[in-house]
Formats: structure tokens, sequence, C-alpha cells
């Protein structure tokens, strides 16, 4: 599943840069790629029954490792579909697949690709799943066939259509994305490819000669075949499977380890062998076959502990298991353990070896004195552990440590900071804890950031404890965390961003209720119309009614056929299929299937958001505004309300502002006023901060007419926040300024629209575009809304730019400003306010950004310097070496993070983007219709139902 958009994020993380990122900066924390059976260090303990796992994977909601399927509690609460992994049998290695051209070569985006080369980038990306010397995987290319994608073998690569491409309800930003179709028990069955015909809205190339900012069409195919034989994402930035990739040169002939330990655990070589090295899993060469490892039982395995030194030996630790603190091994995927011994995945750090039956041997007693240090003896008349005490204070609101008792650390969690007690090892921690590293050493810190709690007195102001769990009276809102025990309020859903899960509240056209079928389940987990409840990662979905007759007639729709043992159930691919009142609600069902199928369904009116926020599109960083014909992707954020200084992170900032977080570290960040052209109108001094300029001081005497400079909390820097002109786009309705002349400032109400520059009541909101009344889609988006691949440009809705095709089509909003590469002014001239005009200076060897000046507008002038590029009219360092991911400046050779850079396919010739969110320019992000909106709403699906069959009489 490959996904590229404009501003080359997932959804996920456009969710969280709106929610709670709203600055030029935001960090994903990595993750590791073998940790399925844990969740910050314990098994998931919800019941859940996972069907989104493949193979190793470990990535965005997977649940299964062939490695540790014998964790008892894990394996119990977190069983895949059908309780196995997803793989091909052994019996249909070489892998068998064939090629559909359909007649695309040469066509959209595959100018000038043949046939020839694209079948060989399809050859070279499957071989790269075949290096490894310890796997048994192979493939075989049967040649070209003119067979469709199905959901039976073949296996096809196929080139789709334009029109077949809008048929499969695939996004233009997706990339290409894979269907593997496994039986009840995992064994897949198909896993055909398909392929966008216009990548992002931009072309294929074969590397090593992509064009810069093209799609290397092997490094997608690479990464769609690791989804086709059992992997799913991962969140390790380097892997294949990352979700993440870059533009231009990308491909890589060699897998990195943890692909590698991926393949060849799902599809180890058996033999013949020379070599360990030619063996996978916990294998050895022996005699030319790979046999199992013969590792020696250290001589404290099992025993009762407390801490590692308990132990003895230097690879002993001790780890907090159900049934005690016992001594264990630490292993990794390859070292494997002693017979009778597994080596699993117990926390997110941590491998350890344990009995092949999931927990040590039980130790009889009839006193807690013949039990281990922090055991006690059961009712069951065996060693048990000890429950770990909450300490006095913990979870409580701090300002520092003095104020959490002895021992306790006061520390950030989330965007606040909480007293924290300190924990020795992994799961030495109080129910409802993990123990965590931080700056403070290991804490004991509130998972899922939601302080547990037995009583209300235990929670925050404004908190009460239900479920355990602290949480807001009636359910939690905007930004609010949550999870299965901390539901959000009515009208919200439980959004899972990649970093945490927070209520935000749908909106835009007519939605159906909770419980309906094909939308979330009631907060009591019931249905409407016969449908059932499904539950996984924290999100719900009712499944509509069975069929297990074929009959569908009060449900409506028709009757397919779903596998993964959801069985036959009935679904509309239109509201014609419905009977009269109801819709096809596909609001979460074609994101699941990846084409367009819901369920029939009654609808609800409208949802309209709360006073101060503001109905967007999630899926355009917020803009434009939703409508009731927007398509789904809506949701309600805070209104912009923040001026120059003003703090932002859930609060937006007003137009002409950006947010920017002071450091790394930081939750929030402030305001600063913007400077395209080198400018500061509110005083202080325009600096560069990556791809845009803003407005900072260092002290008042920068500030104009008489301005205050507001110095940010840990800097030397702030921002003016008075004094100056009021320009169109400060968030300010001056009184040179109305609805007409600056909207941006001086947007007129709900209900109301712009008419000769006064707002006024009327029809605006009625669900027609009254142009004869000033309505358009700037004066009244939620009647003039541009529909679904449409802008608004000076109240005009637009079909998307073509920028970069050569053409200056002013038609649809390219001027010298939005596209300087088909709208550039010529010698002599300078773009200002869009337009080309007259620049005696532009060409006098002075850069004059007053006068719009930039390496872009004026590049006799304003040309970029040795290793620099020209990024967003700002010079930007280019290096020549691959980024480190330190914290570095670009001027040194390193680019600040990964995410923060563009480079080729070696990870050179990087160009370095300061404060550029992941997915900067020359990055694209993986993702599928069947992943990317339950990214958004849940990170649940995933290929949770992809195998779909239409039932037949």
């Amino acid at each position: 599943m490959y996904h590229f958009s404009e501003t080359q994020r997932t959804r996920a993380y456009r969710i969280a840069l709106l929610v709670g990122c709203f600055g030029l900066f935001l960090f994903v924390s990595s993750a590791h790629a073998w940790n399925p059976l844990v969740v910050r260090g314990r098994c998931q303990q919800s019941g859940v029954q996972c069907s989104s796992t493949v193979g190793n994977a470990g990535g965005q909601g997977a649940c299964c490792d062939p490695q540790s399927s014998t964790i008892a509690s894990c394996e119990s609460n977190n069983r895949c579909a059908g309780g196995s992994p997803y793989k091909w049998a052994a019996n249909q290695i070489p892998l068998t697949w064939f090629f559909n051209p359909n007649g695309m070569a040469g066509k959209s985006g595959y100018a000038g690709l043949t046939e020839a080369q694209l079948e060989a980038d399809l050859k070279r990306a499957f071989d790269v799943w075949t290096k490894p010397v310890c796997t048994s995987f192979r493939h075989s290319y049967q040649g070209k066939t003119t067979t469709t994608p199905s959901f039976n073998r073949p296996l096809v690569m196929f080139l789709a259509t334009d029109a077949q491409w809008a048929q499969l309800g695939a996004h233009s930003s997706t990339l290409a994305f894979t269907r593997p179709i496994p039986s009840n028990n995992g064994a897949l069955q198909d896993g055909d490819i398909y392929f966008n015909p216009r990548p992002g809205n931009r072309g294929w190339g074969i590397s090593p000669n992509v064009a810069r900012g093209n799609i290397d069409f092997a490094d997608v195919a690479a990464h769609e075949m690791g989804h086709a034989i059992g992997f799913a994402h991962t969140n390790n930035k380097v892997l294949m499977y990352y979700s993440i990739r870059c533009t231009g040169n990308c491909f890589r002939s060699t897998l990195f380890k943890d692909d590698q330990d991926a393949v060849c655990t799902t599809y180890p070589r058996t033999g013949p062998c020379s070599s360990d090295a030619d063996c996978g899993g916990c294998l050895r060469c022996s005699s030319g076959k790979c046999v199992a490892k013969n590792i020696p039982q250290a001589r404290n395995l099992c025993k009762p502990c407390t801490q590692p030194s308990d132990c003895g030996g230097a690879s002993d630790i001790c780890v907090r298991l159900t049934e005690g603190n016992r001594c264990s091994m630490a292993c990794d995927s390859q070292d494997c353990c002693p017979n009778g011994y597994r080596c699993t995945q117990l926390t997110l750090s941590t491998k350890v070896c344990i009995p092949e039956a999931g927990a040590c041997a039980p130790v009889s007693c009839t006193t807690d004195a013949q039990c281990g240090p922090g055991e006690q003896c059961g009712s069951s008349k065996t060693c048990e552990p000890k429950p770990v005490a909450v300490a006095a204070n913990s979870c409580k609101l701090c300002a520092n440590s003095s104020e959490c008792g002895s021992g306790n650390a006061c520390i950030q969690v989330d965007t606040v900071t909480r007293c924290a007690q300190p924990c020795v090892a992994d799961n030495f921690c109080p129910t409802g804890y993990f123990c965590k590293s931080t700056s403070a050493g290991r804490r004991c810190v509130p998972e899922d950031n939601i302080c547990p709690c037995t009583q209300d007195s235990q929670c925050d102001t404004g908190q009460v404890c239900r479920n355990n769990k602290c949480q807001k009276l009636g359910g939690g809102k905007f930004g609010d965390t949550c999870s299965d025990t901390t539901p959000c309020a009515a009208g919200y859903s439980c959004v899972d961003t990649g970093q945490s899960k927070i209520c935000i509240q749908p909106c835009g056209r007519a939605n159906t209720a909770n419980g309906a079928p094909g939308g979330p389940c009631r907060s009591d987990g019931s249905c409407d119309g016969g449908a059932q409840c499904f539950r996984a990662g924290g999100g719900t979905i009712c499944m509509p009614q069975s069929c297990p007759t074929g009959n569908c007639a009060s449900a409506g729709g028709q009757c397919y056929q779903v596998g993964n043992g959801v069985g036959n159930r009935c679904l509309c691919t239109s509201d014609a299929q419905c009977g009269a009142g109801k819709v096809c609600n596909t609001s979460l069902l074609k994101q699941v299937f990846g084409q367009n199928i819901g369920a029939c369904a009654t609808p609800s009116t409208p949802a309209k958001c709360e006073t101060g926020y503001d109905c967007v599109d999630a899926t355009q960083q917020g803009q434009p505004a939703c409508n009731t014909s927007q398509p789904d992707g809506c949701f309600c954020f805070p209104g912009k309300t923040q001026g120059p200084g003003d703090p932002c992170g859930q609060k937006q900032c007003k137009d002409g502002n950006v947010c920017v977080r002071t450091s790394q570290t930081s939750t929030d960040g402030y305001c600063l006023r913007t400077c395209p052209s080198g400018t500061c109108d509110i005083g202080g001094i325009c600096q560069d901060a990556g791809n845009v300029k803003v407005c900072i001081c260092g002290s008042s005497a920068q500030c104009s007419n008489g301005g205050t400079c507001k110095i940010f909390t840990g800097v030397n820097y702030g921002s003016c926040t008075t004094g100056g002109t009021n320009p169109c786009g400060d968030g300010t309705c001056s009184a040179s300024e109305n609805c007409s002349t600056c909207p941006a400032d001086c947007k007129c109400p709900s209900g109301q629209s712009c008419q000769s520059g006064t707002c006024k009541g009327g029809d605006c909101g009625n669900n027609a575009c009254e142009g004869a009344k000033g309505e358009n889609c700037s004066t009244c988006p939620a009647d003039c809304g541009c529909g679904a691949g449409k802008s608004c440009q000076n109240g005009a809705c637009v079909e998307p730019s073509d920028c970069g095709n050569n053409a200056c089509e002013g038609a649809k909003g390219e001027s010298c400003s939005t596209c300087p590469a088909d709208c550039g002014c010529g010698t002599g001239k300078s773009c200002q306010n869009g337009a080309c005009v007259e620049a005696k200076d532009c060409g006098n060897n002075a850069c004059e950004g007053a006068k719009g000046e930039n390496c872009s507008t004026c590049p006799q002038d304003c040309a970029c310097g040795s290793g620099q590029s020209c990024v967003n009219e700002t010079c930007t360092t280019t290096v020549n070496k691959e980024p480190t991911g330190d914290a570095g400046t670009g001027t040194t050779g390193e680019c600040k993070d990964d995410e923060y850079k563009d480079c080729d396919s070696e990870g050179k010739n990087c160009v370095c983007v300061q404060g550029t969110p992941p997915g900067c320019a020359g990055c694209s992000s993986v993702d599928s219709p069947s992943a990317s909106f339950p990214y958004l709403l849940f990170v649940l699906f995933g290929l949770l139902l992809v195998n779909i069959r239409r039932r037949r009489d």
C-alpha cells in the first residue's frame, strides 16, 4: 500500500498535524518492527480479535508474529484471523505471477516508459525479497496477461486506467495498493497489485533515471510485493514496508536487516546449506541441512527474582511474568533460546526466552515465605507476583518533583507534567502503567497517557473515574485522549493519529448516526437493523445484517461473501440498492474493502460543529471548508483564533501566521507572522524557518509603532504582538477592510453572505449556491463549497493546478507566484502579487526582497550559493552525504532529521528542509484505499475485510 499526497503526508499525519501540531514541525517517534503482540510493554488485554496482521509486520494494527505465537496471555487476547499470520503455503512457492500492462505503457503517468521497462522493473522488485540467503521465498514470472485482478489466482500486477482507478474508489494521491486475500487459517490465496496511472498527479520513472519529483516504479512495486507476500506497514523509517518513501531514485536492491528477518522468519530456508548464515530463524547448518540450534540453558532460568542481579549471568534478566518475577535470558530474533524455550517479544525493548508452554513452572506454597521476593502465596496455593503498589501522588499534575514525594519525579506525560514513580525493569509497574526511560530515569508512565484510578478523587479536576480510567464526565471532546475504556462524547469519534488516540467530531455532509449499519457502534456495542458490532484497535464498526440464504430484502443491498469468518453480509454499492429513505453508508466500509462498498442505513441530519470550531477537510490540510456535498474526511477543528505571539497547538493561528515549535521536544508552539516578501509589517526580523519565512524579535525596540516583543519560554526570541499596519491576512478586520476586499480577516458569520462588502443575513447555509446574492466558494463555502479535486481561488472553484507542465494556466489559479515553474517572469521583470511587472532593479545584482525578489522570482539577483537549492522560494542547503538523523542544521552536512530531507536512493544529494513535517518536498507516503481512512478513523481495519466475493445463488 503506497500513498503520496500533495503535501506528502498520510491522512494520519494530517490529522495529527491539524489536531496537535499546527506548527512547522511534526516529530514522529519510531516504533520497532518486531513488537506485534505487545502494546507499550504489555500484552493487549482488550480481548480484541485482530484481523489486520500479516506475517511479522509489527506495524499499524498488527498483532501476530511467527516467533511470538506461544505467549499465552497475548495469544488468547490478540489472535489473528483464524489464529494464524498471513503467508503463502510452501506448495505455492515459487510464487507465480503475471503482468497486465493494460495498454497503459507510454500513457498518463507512464509517459516515455515501455512495457519492457516496466516488466523488467517488476521482476527486479520481486527479486529483492529472494536475495537473503536465509529465505526459501522465490517467485516465478509467467509472462503478460489480459486477465484483470480478482479475488482468486492468478496473482496480477495491474496498470489501471484513469477510469478503472476512479471506479476502485482510490484517491488520486494513492500510488498503488495490494489486496492480499487470506483463507481463515491465514493462507494467502491471492495478492493482486494495482498501480495508479497518475501517481499523486505525478509521473512514474525507472531508476536510476527517475526525474526529480517523480515516483520510482520499482521502489513502489517492491513495497507492494512485501504486502502481497504477507507484510504490513511498520514505523521503522528505513524499512521496505515503512509507510513513507522518497521521490526520485529510491529503489534499493538489497533489504535492510529487519526486512530480511521478516522474509527469513516467514519463509525460512531449510536447506541445503553451507553455513549458519544460510539458515533462517532459530536454525543452524549441520551436514548440509538447516536444523535447530542447540542453546545451553541458563542456570537460573525461571528462578524468582526482584532485579537482574538476582539472576547471575551476564545475559540473564529479571522479568515480570504472569506467574511471578522470574529470571530469563535476553535474546533477539536470531539468537533463539534453549530447547523448550522460545525467544519472545516481552516489551517494546526486551526479548526474552520463556518456556514453550508460555509460563515458568508453578511454585507450590502454603505461605508467602515459601515464595520468592516480591511474590505471595495465592489462593491456588502457588506463588504469584504481588501487585505493584501505586505510589502516593502518582499521575497527579505537578510543576516540579518536590510536589511528588520521595523517590517520585515530575515528568512530561503527553501535553502535561505528572508525578511518576520509579521502576527497576520492564513491567515492574502498577496495573495501568508501563516502565519507560525518561530524563528522570525509568519511570512508570500511564498507558495511553490516561491515568488509572479507583475513585474520582484520583483524577484531575473535571474528570471522573470510569472503568478504572480517568475521563471527562460524558466523554472526551476535541483533542481529549480516548481508548477502549475512555470513550468520546456523543457525536465524537476516537481517532488514531499514529501517535495517540484522540476524540474528534466528524462533520459536513449528512451522515449516519452511531449504531447504523456500516458506521461506528454505539458506546454500549449495540447496532441497528440486525448489524453486528466488530471491535478492534479502539474503534468499532457495525457490520450489516448477515444473509446466510442470500436474501437481503429487508436490509437492502445484495448478499456478498466476506472472508475472515465474517460470513455473508448485505452490502450495497449505491443508494438505489437501498429502500426508500435509506442511503448506502460507505463512510467506513469503502475504506475497509478498498472499493465502493457500504451498508444500507437511515441518514441523519448533517453534523454541525460547536461554537468556535470549523468544519474542515482533513485531506486538504484543513482547507477548504467542508459542506454537505463534501466527501468523507471532514472534521471539526478549532477556528483560527490565535494571533502573533499567542500559543498554538490544538488552537490554530490566524491566516498569515504559522505555528512554530521552539524545540523538538515541545508539545505546543507559538504563532509567528509570515514574511514571504522579506519584510515584517509588525516589526522584527524576517527569519528563514525552513520552507517559510517568519517574523521574530529579540527586543521591543525591533517592533513597529511601539509594539511589544513577547519572548517565548526557554528561548531568547519571540514575536511582536502589537504595532504595525493591519494588512489583509493578519487576522484582524480593520476599518479599511471588509468581507469583499479581505475575506480572510472579515469572514461573514455562519448564515450570512458577503454582499457588496457587507455581511448580510440570508440564505447562506440553505444548500443552494446563489451567485446573485453574492455567494461563492469564498463568501459562502457552506453552499458553494468546491467538490473533490477542486479548490476555491478568488471566489471560484478551479481544477487542481498542473504546475510543472510548461503551460501557464491562469484559469487553474496559476501565476508567477503560485506556479513560477510555468509562469515565471522573464528577464527584467519580477513577480509581485501574482503578476509579472517591470522591475528595473531585477538584474542589478542586488537581491531586494521588499520588491518581491527571491531565488525563484529573480534568480539573476538572488541565485543560491554553492551547495544550495531553491526550495519554496528559499535557498536551502544541499548536502552530499547521508543524513544521520542527528540534530543538525544542514550546514554541517546533516539534515535535522530523516523527516526533513529530500535525498536520492542512496541517501545522498540531500536537500535539508528544516521544519518541514514528515513527507516534505521529495518524500512520499504509503497507504491504500483499504488503510488510509481507517488510519484516520481508528487505525483498526487494515486488511480486515478485503476478502470479499459476491455471493452467487
